[in-house]
């Protein structure tokens, strides 16, 4: 019997291992292939049907053929091939591995003498892989593509914002800088926006939905009195800041990323913080408690200087310090949205 083991080309490769059997019978070793790729081998007895079994780079194939009629055996690779191009068409550079079923990968470079059988090539890039499955038979040209990724961040009224910057990553991989646009693998991209402080994900699959569109919500700060009936915006100050971060000043509605926001009102030397999801509600609004003082003439909050208090009196909700001209210090809390009456001994 004449093995033959050559390549597309029809020059002979070395390092194919040949085994037979009849049937289901257990196989039979041949040998492996030099660089002729010729084997002959001598099979005793008078047999018709026998099965043939190539080993080679991971990958075997079989065939059955009557040796009585044809003595000559022969088994052919084919070029495979792996490219990967942007959404223009135009070659990237991606690095590429090979595998049969779940078997481990393989260095792969293009093009590569395989046996012609069902092949999973896996291409990476920036960061992310993508594997695919074809029949090397019928098609042995792997070509992956990037999309055109891209991400802006937008005010509550549809306008692109500057001063925003963007990161990417795969799973809970390192974040990597993004420009927008990018080309990336179509897979599922994390994408994370920062801006004025804080920073929002979102998560997405590039081959359904390539652009990440991320929006700010128009955040306002006021200040009313118990009534409801004063504006006292004017007459206090607010901040701003994320978790136990720094505080910066918040002035008239200002555009930030819709995260879990505190807002601080600061009046008559008091402060007062609440935390909100702007995304669920970009309005804090804050209420002074009205205040009565019998005989109450200044009031301090802990151990600061005294400031002159004037019977009806709008103060924030914080523990105050009430007294006469000579008397201790009465402790109160003012109630939001109320009134509570003091009496200095």
């Amino acid at each position: 019997v004449f093995l033959n083991f050559k390549d597309s080309g029809g020059a002979g490769l070395a390092g194919a291992d040949f085994k037979y059997r009849f049937g289901w019978d257990p196989y039979t070793d041949i040998g492996t292939t030099d660089s002729s790729g010729l084997i002959v081998y001598g099979i005793d007895g008078i047999h018709t049907n026998t099965k043939f079994n190539v080993a080679y780079s991971g990958a075997s194939m079989e065939k059955e053929q009557n040796i009585a009629t044809n003595s000559c055996v022969d088994f052919q690779t084919v070029p495979v091939t792996a490219v990967l191009k942007d959404s223009g068409g135009a070659t990237l550079p991606g690095t590429f591995e090979y595998r049969y079923a779940w078997g481990s990968k393989v260095p792969f470079t293009s093009p590569m003498e395989l046996l012609p059988v069902n092949t999973k090539i896996t291409v990476t890039y920036m960061s992310a892989s993508i594997e695919k499955e074809q029949n090397a038979n019928t098609n042995p040209d792997f070509v992956f593509a990037t999309v055109p990724i891209t991400a802006v961040l937008n005010d509550s009224g549809g306008s692109p914002l500057g001063g925003a910057t963007f990161d990417y990553r795969y799973g809970w991989g390192s974040k990597l800088p993004f420009t927008s646009p990018t080309e990336l693998l179509p897979v599922n991209t994390k994408i994370t926006v920062t801006y004025a402080g804080a920073f929002v994900e979102k998560e997405q699959n590039a081959n359904t939905n390539p652009d990440f569109v991320f929006n700010t919500v128009s955040v306002t700060a006021s200040l009313s009195s118990s009534d409801g009936n004063t504006d006292l915006t004017s007459s206090a100050t607010f901040d701003y800041r994320y978790g136990w971060g720094s505080f910066t000043p918040l002035t008239g509605p200002t555009e930030l990323l819709p995260v879990n926001i505190k807002v601080k009102v600061s009046y008559t030397s008091a402060s007062v913080e609440k935390e909100q999801n702007a995304n669920v509600n970009s309005s804090f609004d804050f209420q002074t408690g009205s205040v009565t003082g019998t005989s109450c003439t200044r009031y301090r909050y802990g151990w600061d200087s005294y400031m002159a208090f004037t019977s009806p009196m709008e103060l924030l909700s914080v523990s105050t310090k009430f007294a006469d001209a000579d008397g201790p210090d009465t402790t109160a809390l003012p109630i939001s949205g109320s009134s509570v009456n003091v009496v200095c001994p």
